[in-house]
């Protein structure tokens, strides 16, 4: 229904003014300042108020819109009346409409929300967004009233292709080159357009991309493309396809399509080559490691021309044994590369130990070969004759007087043949004062490390009491034990027949129980840290009667050797160094204590004593601690040479600085014996600066 609503609006404006009188009210959005004759509000109707014709005609709760029709990016204009109920004029005072549809709801469409008028007419711009099929309009007035009106909104009809200055090329398809090399690439472009009027059609739409050879997983492409321009790219890699492949772009779940055709050069061979073995050690056949890994997978990668890799070529491959390791072997002979060009060989130890590499060949071109890296097989079962603690300082200096003093303790330990152990194997800590880490992991180098810090307990005469049941051991006042222990083998040997294994006719020597033997007499004492390797609530110096490792022929493993591993250990020792004090500069002549020289005059060689410079425990001086000498002649026509050479004390030094002090008198006046000459004056000077002083008289031989 189309409306004049000009006419509609101006042709019953005379008489309703002259109806109107002063005052107003307001009632759901409706002006109730005019009241009906029986006293009530004046009665208003939404609808569409036709008058074009000789009588007005009112359609109560429609609504007229200029399109019932529209595509998915048209619009329309929804229009509606306001009418007295009493005559059907139009309702002149301020009144709110609000428009909605099903779809403005949902969000798939827009509307002019909510109108206020005082002309008797409401519109509101409707447009879809989204919305496809039928919609219904409404619009309603504060008291419940409305009106509705039926649109149909059709879907844009899309299609791809290649919109031109001229015209639009329906399924075609742009490549910025259609002749690739092996693992070359290109751009496909396509046009997203609405077939109504072949415009680019400028909202979110998704066109997918994929190929003959993308589907193969022989090249890939950007397979989905958001665009809201009406253009859609794509990049297409060729990653071992070849000959020609077929490029399809799709939206509408494929029924609307755009193709372009390549073609991909065949592959040029450019390089085979090893990348990694990983591991690069794996254990003997039988021997059960936890850590040490039974299989090596060796990847190797096959590369064209311009470096890229090559899928879907066979690679084979063969063991060669460079050193023993006669009976290893491979778990598959060929591998086919993947889309990084890589094919895996694995491989499995023997029984017997030695280095092997693995031979890899292209099928198709047998000139194209290449070997790994060596993968070694062996035990990888910690011993305990390669067992070895270092430390890197063996007194560390004032650790005695101050907590958080450190030092590295490290360990290294080989299997039977010497090779490192496997990566990640553990390794314990103990220590008798002080605080150590509790373990480390063997790295790649077959080492490992962890810190030792200076703390309480310190080994004084009261602990030690403690610790020794009441026995006061005080040449060790001032020192510490540290203990690694590892599970691992008890030394055997000699390999009589150099098969590797523990034999019957072979000796081995059995291990006690892991101990920290403070006090170094190479046997366990009441009050030492021990481990209860067979859990039975005392140490042991023997907990096994049989042959504790991993690698026994068939006769000593039938007899019950092997059976499980030992608690290997080492022991290392350090002085928890304190202060050099005057009191521990000490001299000595042919053993005796002394602080007094007699010499003569004279001499090349002239005279010395032992010099011993302890801290206050009786231990090293600390790492750094410096050692200087001065003479001091009785007077000026006394001359006293000192022969030795200033020195220091390094981070090796443990136990007291025994030295020799060497000096002479080149001349002098003094005739008496007995009488003073000068003296040699000592000076200690410790790591923290603070000097401790001792003199060495001198005086004339008699």
């Amino acid at each position: 229904m189309n409306v004049n609503y000009k006419a509609l609006v101006l042709a019953p404006l005379i008489s309703v003014m002259a109806a109107c009188s002063g005052g107003s009210g307001a009632l759901g959005g409706i002006d109730t300042s005019e009241s009906t004759s029986d006293g009530g509000s004046p009665a208003v109707s939404l609808g569409i108020l036709d008058t074009t014709g000789n009588e007005a005609v009112f359609t109560k709760s429609a609504i007229d819109v200029e399109s019932n029709d529209l595509d998915a990016e048209g619009q329309t204009l929804a229009s509606v009346n306001l009418v007295n109920d009493s005559d059907h004029t139009l309702y002149l005072k301020e009144a709110t409409v609000t428009f909605s549809s099903t779809c403005v709801e949902q969000g798939l469409a827009t509307i002019t929300g909510s109108v206020t008028t005082s002309t008797g007419l409401a519109q509101a711009l409707y447009q879809p967004d989204g919305c496809e099929g039928t919609d219904t309009i409404t619009a309603s007035l504060p008291d419940g009233q409305s009106a509705s009106v039926n649109v149909t909104v059709e879907p844009v009809v899309l299609s791809l292709g290649i919109l031109g200055d001229d015209a639009f090329s329906r399924g075609a398809m742009n490549l910025t080159t259609t002749n690739l090399s092996a693992g070359g690439e290109t751009t496909a472009t396509v046009n997203v357009v609405k077939e109504i009027d072949n415009s680019l059609y400028t909202r979110v739409e998704t066109v997918h991309f994929t190929s003959t050879c993308v589907a193969q997983g022989l090249a890939t492409i950007t397979s989905n493309v958001s665009t809201d321009t009406g253009i859609a790219q794509a990049l297409y890699v060729a990653n071992g396809c070849e000959g020609s492949d077929t490029i399809t772009a799709s939206i509408d779940d494929g029924n609307v399509v755009a193709i372009g055709n390549i073609i991909v050069a065949p592959l040029e061979f450019g390089a085979l080559a090893f990348t990694e073995a990983d591991p690069t050690s794996i254990g003997l056949k039988n021997i059960s490691n936890p850590v040490l890994g039974t299989v090596s997978e060796v990847r190797f990668q096959l590369l064209d021309k311009t470096k890229n890799p090559i899928k879907g070529e066979k690679i084979l491959f063969t063991l060669s044994s460079t050193e023993g390791a006669s009976d290893a072997a491979l778990t598959n002979e060929f591998d086919t590369t993947d889309a990084e060009g890589i094919a895996r060989a694995f491989v499995s130890g023997g029984a017997e130990k030695g280095t092997v590499r693995v031979i890899a060949t292209v099928e198709s071109d047998t000139s194209l070969s290449t070997q790994s890296g060596s993968i070694t097989i062996t035990t990888g079962i910690a011993t305990q004759r390669s067992l070895s603690l270092a430390l890197s300082v063996f007194n560390p200096p004032h650790a005695w007087e101050t907590d958080g003093v450190t030092l590295d303790a490290t360990v290294r330990v080989s299997d039977f043949y010497n090779n490192p152990v496997a990566e990640g194997t553990k390794v314990l800590f103990y220590t008798s004062h002080g605080q150590i880490q509790p373990e480390c992991e063997i790295g790649p180098d077959g080492g490992c490390s962890v810190t030792w810090t200076s703390q309480a307990p310190r080994s004084d005469a009261d602990d030690l009491a403690f610790r020794y049941g009441g026995s006061t051991i005080n040449n060790f006042v001032g020192t510490a034990a540290i203990m690694a222990t590892i599970k691992g083998e008890e030394t055997t040997g000699p390999d009589n027949n150099a098969n590797g294994l523990y034999d019957a006719n072979e000796k081995y020597i059995p291990r006690p129980e892991a101990f920290v033997d403070f006090n170094a007499n190479g046997r366990f004492d009441r009050g030492e840290t021990y481990i209860d390797w067979n859990n039975n609530g005392k140490f042991d110096t023997r907990p096994a009667s049989k042959f504790r490792g991993s690698r026994c022929a068939p006769d000593t493993l039938a007899n019950g050797a092997c059976a499980a591993l030992a608690d290997i250990f080492t022991v290392a020792y350090i002085d928890i160094s304190a202060r050099v004090l005057p009191s521990g500069i000490l001299f000595y002549a042919d053993e005796t204590l002394t602080n007094e020289v007699g010499l003569g005059v004279g001499g090349a060689l002239g005279t010395s004593v032992t010099l011993v410079v302890q801290d206050l425990n009786g231990n090293s001086p600390g790492n750094g601690t410096s050692v200087s000498f001065e003479a001091k002649p009785v007077d000026d026509n006394t001359e006293i040479e000192v022969l030795s050479d200033d020195f220091s004390i390094n981070e090796r030094n443990r136990g007291p600085s025994i030295t020799t002090l060497s000096f002479r008198v080149v001349k002098t006046l003094v005739e008496n014996p007995g009488a003073f000459l000068g003296t040699i004056n000592v000076k200690v000077t410790n790591p923290d600066n603070t000097v401790a002083t001792t003199s060495l008289f001198l005086t004339l031989g008699r």
